[in-house]
């Protein structure tokens, strides 16, 4: 799909999604290069003006960081070995083994999630995970928007 470093674009690409969709924040999850873990990486976004708010989500990614995922587990676990988009509706609804950070999502209010594989050369290169505080039905709408803006973003040089 993208043949670039996927690196260099990848915090413009959540920035850019944060901004022109209603996500309140967006992080990025990195395989190991053996493909055993994936690892969230320091590329995010942080999109409510509010400092209060901003500062919530500060720990909402701190508290994440802690995490190291296994093919299969949690969310970008999932979506890493899918390669396909998952929207969960409230993932403070969720069981933890569903949704490993259920507890740290119902601390901070954290309630729609998507996820989304960037993928080149048949790999799985990341996984893009976007949270709001609102709970929201499926939309593919707007996931075909965030794919859209992926694929020019990370398409520039």
């Amino acid at each position: 799909m993208f043949t670039i470093d996927i690196t260099m674009n990848l915090n413009s690409a959540i920035i850019k999604i944060c901004e022109s969709t209603d996500w309140h924040y967006g992080e990025v999850w990195l395989p190991e290069e053996d493909d055993t873990i994936l690892n969230l990486s320091d590329f995010r976004c942080i999109s409510p003006q509010n400092s209060s708010e901003r500062l919530a989500w500060e720990q909402f990614w701190e508290c994440s960081k802690e995490f190291i995922l296994s093919p299969g587990e949690g969310l970008p676990g999932r979506v890493w070995v899918s390669q396909k988009p998952e929207w969960i509706s409230d993932v403070s609804v969720e069981s933890e083994t569903y949704f490993l950070r259920n507890k740290i999502a119902q601390a901070f209010g954290v309630k729609t999630a998507l996820g989304i594989p960037i993928i080149a050369n048949h790999r799985v290169e990341s996984v893009l995970v976007f949270f709001m505080l609102e709970s929201r039905s499926r939309d593919e709408n707007i996931i075909k928007l965030v794919f859209t803006i992926i694929t020019n973003q990370l398409s520039q040089d």
